[in-house]
């Protein structure tokens, strides 16, 4: 019984509120002059809020305007190669890894009290060739720093280059591609990017997909990854050779340095008509194999300085 008792008290106190309500349309309360009901396009239209008279559409997510039809204006912008960082899409710009700064993210956040740091001095404009110059470093110092949107694995005082990797994340799944033809890269001389755009301009590697109205082009093979990547000042990403595998080995994942993996990547060698070479970092070898066979890809870049 007094569960019914409770329940009576409730329904009153609500009565008691509807009241002035029941039983009568807008005009009768007065309030049809205040409070016209809107046709809305893209939302619904709302009365009461339960406090005071509202009397507007509510607009869907993209449109504004009195009556929701007003759609709001996307502004379209182009993606943004960031370099240390990833872009974002709905504020059209790179957001940063920690370090880095700039619409890029390729501006190294050094202070100036710690310029006398090797990295800090790389990212902030100062070439390999100048900083060994000075003396202060060794050849050594440089491998595994980051310059120039890559990993420092090589430096040849001599020649006057510095060789880098790409360090984002590598691509995997990549055949090396000309299966039924030999190109002989491994003997007739051709090495480094000439190497990679021979493999691109004699057996292709590139898809058309339609993205967003748009034709964009993919890789479907490992030199059309380092072709399709664009270039650095003016030089290229190219598959490396199996002596510059060696070199990554000695210097960079012998020393746990970079992102190299211990795993199988290509090379820029082909062996036959169905096989061409490719690299294993966990026994420091280079292996024939399938053309067909998918394995890691990691473009590297000369930069002469």
């Amino acid at each position: 019984m007094k569960v019914n008792k409770y329940i009576i008290i409730i329904l009153g106190i609500i009565g008691l509120f509807l009241l002035p309500f029941c039983g009568e349309d807008l005009e009768n309360i007065g309030l049809e002059e205040e409070c016209v009901k809107l046709e809305c396009v893209h939302g619904f239209f709302v009365f009461f809020n339960g406090q005071t008279l509202i009397c507007e559409c509510d607009c869907e997510e993209g449109w504004f305007g009195e009556l929701c039809d007003e759609e709001v204006e996307v502004e379209e912008c182009e993606e943004l190669a960031c370099v240390f960082g990833t872009f974002n899409e709905i504020e059209c710009e790179c957001d940063c890894e920690e370090g880095w700064f700039g619409e890029l993210c390729n501006v190294c956040a050094i202070t100036v009290p710690n310029l006398q740091n090797l990295q800090g001095r790389l990212c902030t404009g100062e070439s390999c060739s100048e900083l060994l110059a000075s003396g202060e470093f060794s050849i050594e110092d440089f491998y595994g720093l980051e310059y120039k949107g890559g990993i420092i694995f090589d430096i040849d005082t001599d020649l006057g280059y510095c060789k880098i990797m790409a360090n984002d994340p590598v691509a995997f799944g990549f055949q090396w591609g000309c299966y039924g033809s030999y190109l002989g890269t491994s003997v007739n001389g051709v090495i480094g990017y000439e190497a990679t755009l021979l493999i691109f301009n004699e057996c292709g590697g590139v898809d058309i997909q339609i993205i967003n109205n748009n034709a964009v082009e993919t890789p479907n093979t490992a030199a059309a990854v380092c072709i399709l990547r664009g270039d650095i000042d003016g030089r290229e990403w190219y598959l490396p050779s199996i002596e510059e595998f060696e070199i990554m080995q000695q210097n960079l994942f012998n020393n746990n340095l970079g992102s190299l993996l211990a795993t199988n990547y290509w090379t820029s060698y082909d062996v036959d008509e169905l096989h061409a070479f490719r690299w294993n970092f966990e026994d420091g070898e280079a292996h024939e194999n399938d053309k067909n066979g998918k394995f890691l890809v990691q473009p590297i870049l000369l930069i002469v300085e």
